[in-house]
């Protein structure tokens, strides 16, 4: 992470955001996660897109054209 920092990579860390939605989320037994394997299920990755879309830096899309 710290030669990302260096580069001037931005990012966004998620794990406080799934943390606190896992942890809302367990006594109805919804998950951010397939029970069978570890990927993302379609939850997750829109609260990832959600928060990513929050958090990313407002001129960074002007940047990417």
């Amino acid at each position: 992470m710290k030669h990302v920092r260096e580069a001037q990579i931005p990012v966004v860390n998620l794990t406080e955001t799934f943390r606190a939605q896992a942890a809302q989320d367990l006594a109805s037994g919804r998950y951010l996660y397939w029970l069978d394997d570890t990927h993302w299920n379609a939850r997750r990755i829109a609260i990832a897109a959600s928060e990513i879309r929050r958090l990313w830096p407002p001129a960074l899309p002007d940047l990417c054209r």
